[in-house]
């Protein structure tokens, strides 16, 4: 008996324990001809499709300073500003890179879309008006242009509009493929340029990580630096931004971006440093009244060229003696009761610089004589005329009258040449125009004097 229970099995533990071998050898065999099973990664990439809606929600918060180079040295000017965008947006056209610069074609409609800006201490409040609240987003060449099919917008709802943060890229953060934990992705150059708002990029190291995987949703991380192109001047950037992925919605439902930058001196804005922080959230939604598939029906066709007057802007003189309507390469640099300043850029360059300045009122069908703005003109502080290169009337519609001179000089002792133009109504309005531009660059400037002089009506329209 005690033999037994040591040594010689039972045949009831002796199939016991050749069970129990079994189980071992296999699994053991198992085990080490297989690796464990590997988790499941998530795909990091958002759906995308025509006629999918996304409804949009924008905060945003700035701060930092302004440098200016004055008479009296270097002056700092606070600046800050506080935005909220609320709008709806109907993918049209995914076009060949829509996880990268977004579709090709989408509607936006505006329920929301205001700023308050404080520079120097001075209040500026933005908001789009009523007749303004539907855009079209499309590229054209190489480039995406915001317009309003309703009509030109003033240079506020431009900005409020095309300058703020590019959502249609933010697709491009994801990597589109499978990732573990830890793990970085280089975010394309063309995500960073647009999300950073540049018209050029010049260089990028933004990377993203996924944090962690919890439920449904996916946390992930981007940060690095960037440097690139805005208005003609260089800016440097670093970028923190943290985001949601929603796995069931294949969307990125939150991102915090929080973007500081310094930015150099350019033709159109001085240098400063600005520090902004920006919350978005974004989901997918059922096709709103405001973008129906009868709204769509009357907007321009995509394959349709843009009519010039949607892509301009219009501006009206705060005391109504002009108003204009000019392209957006014009830039508003400053604005007094005497003068204004436009600079025209063309892909960041400075190619010449316009000042509109209203003139003393003539008598009823009248207008100052040619030969007394020619007077006028050379009296200008700074400038020296040395041959003139044309003069000549220029037919006007509605009454006006417009004359030309074009000279070339020294302004400040700088070699340039300058277009003046008189603009005088009927009713005795007049306004002076001038143009002032290297010898060089006044091939580049081409007709467009003329084409911003077509667009200035003296004076003003009386409000409807």
């Amino acid at each position: 008996m005690l033999r037994a229970s040591l040594g010689n099995p039972t045949p009831q533990t002796g199939l016991q324990w050749f069970l129990w071998l079994a189980f071992v050898f296999i699994g053991g065999w198992v085990g080490l001809a297989k690796d464990p099973p590997e988790v499941p990664q998530p795909l990091l990439l958002e759906d995308l499709a025509v006629d999918q809606v996304f409804e949009v929600d924008i905060k945003l918060d700035l701060k930092g300073e302004l440098r200016l180079n004055t008479a009296k040295g270097m002056e700092k000017l606070p600046t800050e500003a506080k935005g909220h965008h609320h709008y709806f947006e109907r993918m049209l056209n995914l076009g060949d890179t829509p996880h990268s610069t977004g579709p090709s074609r989408v509607a936006r409609y505006y329920d929301k879309a205001q700023a308050l800006v404080v520079a120097a201490g001075e209040k500026t409040e933005r908001s789009l008006r009523d007749t303004r609240r539907i855009f079209l987003i499309q590229r054209t060449k190489e480039e995406f242009v915001t317009f309003c099919p309703e009509g030109p917008l003033t240079r506020s709802e431009q900005e409020l509009t095309t300058d703020q943060f590019d959502t249609l890229a933010v697709s491009g953060l994801l990597p589109g493929n499978k990732q573990k934990s830890g793990d970085p992705w280089k975010i394309p150059n063309a995500t960073v340029q647009k999300l950073c708002h540049f018209e050029g990029l010049i260089e990028q190291d933004l990377k993203g990580t996924m944090e962690k995987v919890s439920g449904e949703k996916a946390q992930f991380r981007v940060v690095g630096k960037a440097s690139g192109i805005d208005q003609g001047a260089q800016v440097k950037a670093v970028v923190e931004a943290a985001g949601t992925f929603d796995f069931p919605t294949k969307t990125i439902t939150d991102l915090l971006w929080k973007q500081t930058e310094e930015r150099d001196a350019g033709p159109v804005n001085p240098a400063g440093t600005l520090s902004s922080t920006l919350t978005l959230k974004r989901i997918r939604i059922k096709t709103p009244a405001s973008l129906s598939d009868k709204v769509m029906e009357e907007l321009p066709g995509e394959k349709e060229d843009i009519p010039l007057h949607l892509l301009a802007i219009e501006h009206k003189d705060a005391k109504g003696r002009y108003e204009l309507v000019h392209g957006r390469n014009w830039q508003i640099v400053a604005e007094t009761n005497d003068h204004m300043v436009l600079r025209l850029l063309d892909r960041g360059d400075f190619i010449a610089q316009c000042v509109v300045t209203p003139w003393d009122k003539a008598l009823k069908g009248n207008h100052m004589a040619p030969e007394d703005f020619r007077a006028a003109m050379n009296k200008t502080p700074g400038w020296r005329p040395e041959k003139e290169l044309l003069a000549d009337e220029i037919p006007g519609t509605e009454g006006r009258f417009i004359y030309r001179i074009a000279a070339q000089g020294k302004m400040d002792g700088s070699e340039v040449i300058q277009h003046f133009y008189l603009v005088a109504s009927a009713t005795g309005e007049q306004v002076v125009v001038t143009f002032t531009m290297t010898p060089r660059l006044v091939e580049k400037l081409g007709a467009r004097d003329l084409n911003l002089i077509g667009g200035l009506l003296v004076p003003a329209m009386a409000p409807k």
